[in-house]
């Protein structure tokens, strides 16, 4: 997260709907960087991991979960917790 943070590249809104916001922020010199998706409602929110809602423009990025420290499956569908955030890693494969 510090990372990102250090980045100085400012992130940017690539979807929002009741509620639900994902951000995009990519890694400077690189096409890889960081996803956040917030919930912001008191209800768990399901998010599915679609390119187009991610800011990216296709398959060819593995997705980490960085709380978690897993990798996840673009097309799979995400649980966020109310109030909550899934902060994600994308790399090129």
């Amino acid at each position: 997260m510090l990372k990102c943070n250090q980045n100085g590249v400012m992130g940017r809104l690539v979807f929002e709907q009741d509620s639900i916001e994902a951000w995009n922020t990519i890694q400077k010199k690189t096409s890889n960087g960081w996803i956040g998706i917030f919930n912001r409602t008191s209800k768990p929110a399901s998010f599915v991991l679609e390119p187009g809602k991610l800011g990216i423009n296709s398959t060819k990025y593995v997705l980490t979960d960085i709380w978690k420290n897993k990798d996840l499956t673009i097309g799979n569908e995400e649980i966020i917790e109310p109030k909550g955030v899934l902060f994600i890693r994308y790399t090129e494969k």
